[in-house]
C-alpha cells in the first residue's frame, strides 16, 4: 500500500511553459499500475504594471488612480487573465502604499480594487496627507509562483483643499427703527429655501450659501398684528468677500 509519495521536479531548462508530470507506481506481482498527473506551470516572468507617472492630490478629496496589471504580456500588450496561456501562473495580489518616509519600504500595503480583466484602481484617502509636499506612491504585483514586479512609482503632488466660495447673508429686522425678535425670515435662491428666526435684537444670519442671487423677506406677529417686509433681492459674492448685509423693515 502506498499512502504518501512525492516527486521532485526541477525547473531547470523550463521557462514560461506548462509541463505535464506523470507519476506511475508499479506493484510487484501485479500487471496493473497506478498513475497520476499534474500540470506544472514554469512561470519565469514577473507581472508588469502600467500606471501614470504622477497624480494631483487635494487634501480631503478621495483620489482614484486607474492602473493596468497583467502577468502575461507575451504579445507586447496586457493580456486579460481569461486568456489562459502556457507558462502564466496568474496574479496573486496587486498592492499599493504611500511611501511617507521615502525609503522604498512602506509600513503598510493596501490591496488595489480589481475592475475586470487587466484594470485595477487605487482608492486613496487623503485627509491625513500634508499639503505642499511630493510623495511617492508605490505599486507592486505578485503572481502565483511568487514572482514580484519592481514597484512602480506614482508621484503624488499634494495641494491644500481650496477655500470654499460659500458665503453668508446677515441682517436685521426692524419696525420703526427697533429690532424685532422672533420674526420669521425666509430666503430663496441657489441654496434652495431656508427660514430662520430673528434674535433678541432682530438679527438673523444665513450661513454657508452658494454665491448668486437671493430673495429675502420677513413676516411675523408683532404686538398682535401680522406684519411683513418688502421682498428684497441681494447678490451674494463668493468668499473671501465679506458677507452680504441686508436690513428688512416691517410694515
Amino acid at each position: 500500500e502506498v499512502s504518501d509519495w512525492k516527486v521532485e521536479v526541477s525547473g531547470k531548462g523550463f521557462s514560461n511553459v506548462d509541463v505535464t508530470a506523470i507519476a506511475r507506481v508499479s506493484f510487484a506481482g501485479r500487471q496493473t499500475s497506478a498513475t497520476d498527473s499534474r500540470t506544472i506551470v514554469f512561470d519565469g516572468t514577473a507581472p508588469q504594471i502600467d500606471s501614470p507617472p504622477s497624480a494631483s492630490v487635494i487634501v480631503g478629496r478621495e483620489l482614484k488612480i486607474p492602473i493596468r496589471v497583467a502577468d502575461d504580456v507575451s504579445d507586447g500588450f496586457f493580456i486579460a487573465p481569461d486568456r489562459v496561456r502556457p507558462g502564466v501562473s496568474g496574479l496573486a495580489k496587486v498592492e499599493w502604499a504611500v511611501d511617507i518616509k521615502g525609503l522604498g519600504k512602506p509600513e503598510k500595503w493596501e490591496p488595489a480594487v480589481w475592475l475586470g480583466d487587466v484594470r485595477y484602481e487605487i482608492n486613496l484617502k487623503t485627509e491625513k496627507l500634508s499639503p505642499g509636499v511630493r510623495l511617492p506612491l508605490l505599486i507592486r504585483a505578485v503572481d502565483k509562483v511568487g514572482l514580484s514586479s519592481p514597484p512602480n512609482r506614482v508621484w503624488l503632488d499634494i495641494a491644500a483643499k481650496p477655500a470654499s466660495p460659500n458665503n453668508d447673508i446677515i441682517g436685521r429686522v426692524t419696525l420703526d427703527g427697533k429690532g424685532e425678535p422672533d420674526v420669521s425670515v425666509s430666503l430663496t435662491g441657489p441654496a434652495g429655501e431656508r427660514t430662520v428666526k430673528t434674535g433678541k435684537k432682530g438679527e438673523f444670519q444665513f450661513t454657508n450659501l452658494e454665491p448668486g442671487e437671493y430673495s429675502v423677506s420677513a413676516q411675523g406677529a408683532i404686538r398682535n398684528t401680522t406684519r411683513r417686509s418688502d421682498l428684497m433681492k441681494i447678490t451674494l459674492p463668493a468668499s473671501p468677500a465679506p458677507p452680504a448685509t441686508i436690513a428688512l423693515k416691517m410694515q
